[in-house]
């Protein structure tokens, strides 16, 4: 399928000490069959070789920012979305990878709808890349309630409209532990349960299309504190009340379960 005018998509990669994956990273970015993106890397304050292995690359599409201090994965990547010119961002961590045809699948997608929230499935792998437990595959869309039941959409899956991050002022909220999800459902309930607002079309991929890195010093791995704070954003950012928020841990923990089973 043809990409019409072929917008610009511009990548947001937040990296903190991430010299053992980045190149990795940043070559499945250059390896993209869709070409018309934008590459913005901020590295949080690292203290080993990040940026002079971000340095290393020519390519002009590459734009590198640099944190006086440490500030978070979540006002990093904010920094990165106010320096976004395209009509699309796309995240990808610095130790996750994107199958090669990752964005012109989405914009395949996404074509002909103005307001969008893509993400695509994809699978786990170890810190040598080689393959663990089994792919999760994404239903085609999703909706508010869903979410509250079972994150679905990867981070360094989606592909969303720039429009829609720039009606939320810092969009990622460095509060919460999982501040993309709790972006997600912001935007789930700003434009789709509201009045009065234009709807956000959501569209899952179902091929794999990102290879999500297990990496034992990341901060995804603590399962016990992502369960806390998905309690957190129940009850902190939903403002849902305390019957609702048990029973939606119930069914958290329930595809957790089912979601990282071999």
């Amino acid at each position: 399928m043809k990409i019409d005018n072929k917008p610009l998509v511009s990548i947001i990669m937040p990296a903190y000490n991430a010299e053992s994956f980045i190149a990795e990273t940043i070559d499945s970015v250059l390896d993209q069959t869709y070409d018309n993106w934008e590459l913005i890397i901020v590295d949080d304050n690292s203290d080993d070789h990040t940026v002079s292995v971000v340095e290393g690359y020519t390519d002009s599409r590459i734009l590198l920012l640099k944190n006086d201090s440490n500030r978070g994965v979540a006002q990093t990547r904010n920094t990165a979305i106010a320096e976004a010119k395209g009509e699309y961002v796309a995240f990808i961590d610095s130790d996750d990878l994107w199958e090669v045809t990752k964005l012109e699948r989405q914009l395949e997608a996404v074509a002909d709808n103005s307001l969008v929230l893509c993400y695509t499935s994809y699978d786990f792998i170890a810190e040598d890349g080689a393959k663990v437990l089994k792919p999760y595959i994404v239903p085609v869309t999703t909706d508010f309630e869903h979410m509250l039941e079972e994150n679905v959409i990867g981070c360094s899956s989606v592909l969303v409209s720039k429009s829609v991050l720039d009606a939320i002022d810092g969009p990622f909220d460095g509060k919460y532990y999982h501040e993309d999800y709790a972006l997600w459902m912001e935007l789930l309930n700003r434009y789709n349960n509201e009045q009065g607002l234009a709807e956000l079309m959501v569209i899952g991929v179902s091929d794999v299309l990102m290879h999500h890195r297990q990496v034992h010093t990341a901060r995804s791995i603590s399962k016990t504190k992502a369960a806390k704070e998905r309690w957190r954003i129940y009850r902190d950012k939903l403002h849902m009340t305390l019957g609702m928020s048990v029973k939606y841990m119930a069914k958290y923990f329930i595809n957790g379960v089912k979601k990282y089973s071999k």
